[in-house]
């Protein structure tokens, strides 16, 4: 067995060791959190507009904010505010009371809560929220922190809202996708509810189901994994607004010289595609440069995530107006190039704000600041 096979397997196996207290304690843990609820989840009353009607729009907003509040996270509820939102935000640890004051006059209401079971646990609070309080909305916005919102008039909510449940991007393995058998997942940073779909069975039994972890890989497989399992199997979703197959599809099209803005503002993290861009770039655009190209991107996105090796495309032409705050080393680099394009001027630049945030936010390493932390 090759070396690095047999390290893979050793951490695999080691991992599956660890969790095994959490298969014996996550049940009573979880048991006692919704005993302890009426006690240890507070609700404060904003400012803005109550929710409830039949026609109304309904946002939970999950945070993870243990320090001062964030610009964009303000900025964030006036947005979805302004398009019609009533947002609940709901806060994973709880808030700082400034940052509880900042963010008070920008929502309908503030829910926090124990740092229990990460985003899945939050937004299952939201959910819990809305059939508590009788709430009947017309669409729901699941969203949290570990993105930025970049776009100043971007249609991403409403591409969402024109389908029943709908996230940003599928995730699938790249051999994967001609067999519907294994379809992935949607990403869960950004989902889309409409009534019907918050009132279906499946969609009900979900959260009811759900097994809450503070072992963050387990809650992924059960909360976003799982959600799309469950969503899929009674035939509601969710669909995603762009994956791989339709990415590769819109690189197909792109002429020469988008093509080597795509490539200009790319992410790597393997040398020997990095070198390959370099000797790419160098060429002029004639003969097979083009069809060299294209291999090129979609063996690079056979490896890894398209929407954070080529960053350019996927705003300037598939308009997902949006950042992954994530700090693995390649959305590190694929912020890197986002910021330089915007520098050039060759993608548009988001709020003032923001963009400080995103600028400070590889500067400050593993400190946290601005990190979306129930995220993991």
């Amino acid at each position: 067995m090759p070396r690095a096979t047999l390290i893979r397997e050793l951490g695999r196996v080691g991992g599956q060791i660890a969790a095994l207290p959490d298969l014996v304690a996550g049940p009573a843990l979880q048991l006692c959190h919704d005993l302890k609820r009426k006690t240890t989840v507070r609700r404060h009353f904003g400012a803005e507009a109550k929710a409830g009607g039949e026609a109304d729009k309904l946002a939970i907003f999950l945070l993870y904010q243990p320090a001062a509040l964030p610009a964009s996270v303000r900025m964030t509820c006036q947005d979805l505010a302004a398009q019609g939102y009533a947002v609940m935000v709901v806060a994973n640890g709880g808030l700082q009371e400034q940052a509880r004051l900042l963010l008070l006059p920008h929502i309908w209401q503030l829910i926090e809560r124990p740092n229990f079971g990460y985003d899945f646990g939050g937004l299952r609070e939201g959910i819990m929220q809305i059939a508590e309080q009788g709430l009947v909305p017309r669409d729901v916005l699941l969203l949290n922190d570990s993105i930025w919102l970049i776009g100043h008039e971007s249609d991403l909510i409403s591409r969402l809202e024109a389908q029943p449940c709908a996230g940003l991007i599928r995730n699938r393995k790249a051999r994967d996708e001609q067999n519907p058998a294994h379809p992935g997942f949607v990403e869960s940073y950004v989902l889309h509810l409409d009534a019907k779909v918050l009132k279906a069975p499946a969609h009900l039994r979900f959260w009811q189901r759900l097994r809450l972890s503070n072992l963050k890989r387990r809650i992924i497989q059960r909360g976003e994994k799982g959600f799309s399992r469950a969503m899929g199997a009674a035939g509601i979703g969710p669909v995603a607004l762009a994956d791989r197959v339709g990415f590769l599809k819109l690189i197909n099209g792109l002429g020469a010289e988008e093509l080597r803005k795509t490539l200009l503002y790319a992410a790597y993290i393997d040398p020997v595609r990095q070198a390959e861009n370099a000797r790419l770039l160098a060429r002029e655009a004639e003969g097979e440069w083009r069809a060299d190209v294209q291999r090129h991107i979609a063996a690079t996105t056979a490896a890894i995530r398209f929407n954070a090796s080529f960053i350019y495309p996927v705003v300037q032409h598939m308009g997902l107006h949006f950042l992954k705050k994530n700090r693995d080393p390649i959305f590190v680099a694929m912020r890197a190039a986002y910021l330089a394009a915007v520098a050039a001027g060759d993608l548009p630049a988001p709020k003032a704000e923001i963009l400080a945030e995103i600028r400070l936010h590889d500067s400050v390493g593993k400190s946290g600041a601005g990190k979306g932390g129930a995220h993991g």
